[in-house]
């Protein structure tokens, strides 16, 4: 369902029953991606899955920063008063609950960290060449890995066939 969270329409799904348990998505993905997770949990736990603003039925409404999706996190949890929760993130997720933790430690009961990204210090991103850089941004990406996987075969692919 699409609820207004910060002055901008997020959908929202809320299943189950017990203790809390949001589930955040990666990029390129939608909270639908946690169906099965919910579907095994919802018997224990209230389920609280999303899609971050800017994918799926979240449309873009501003800015898009890290900062900006921890502070849709800590409404998301006031707005269903959720005190403190399970926190369950895969990608892009996991960077988002990294910095929420940071934030606010008193919100997080247990986290858990699926396909773990990391922010590149300053310094690696200042050496990173011209086609790291646009892979940033999309379909680059899975050309270059495409193009060191045709090099190198699987074993040394760094994520993509692991």
């Amino acid at each position: 369902m699409q609820v207004e969270v910060r002055g901008k329409a997020l959908s929202i799904e809320k299943q189950g029953q017990g203790e809390p348990v949001v589930l955040l998505h990666g990029l390129g993905s939608t909270g639908n991606v946690w169906e099965p997770q919910v579907r095994a949990l919802a018997d224990r736990f209230t389920l609280v899955r999303y899609d971050l603003e800017g994918a799926g039925r979240s449309p873009h409404a501003g800015p898009l920063s890290i900062d900006g999706w921890v502070d849709d996190l800590a409404a998301i949890l006031d707005l269903h008063s959720i005190a403190k929760a399970r926190l369950v993130g895969h990608s892009l997720g996991t960077l988002i609950l990294q910095h929420f933790a940071a934030k606010h430690p008193q919100r997080v009961e247990k986290l858990v960290f699926i396909g773990v990204n990391r922010a590149p210090p300053e310094a690696r991103r200042d050496r990173a060449g011209p086609s790291t850089r646009r892979s940033r941004r999309g379909f680059p990406a899975t050309a270059a890995r495409r193009r060191a996987r045709a090099r190198s075969g699987p074993a040394d692919c760094p994520t993509c066939c692991r």
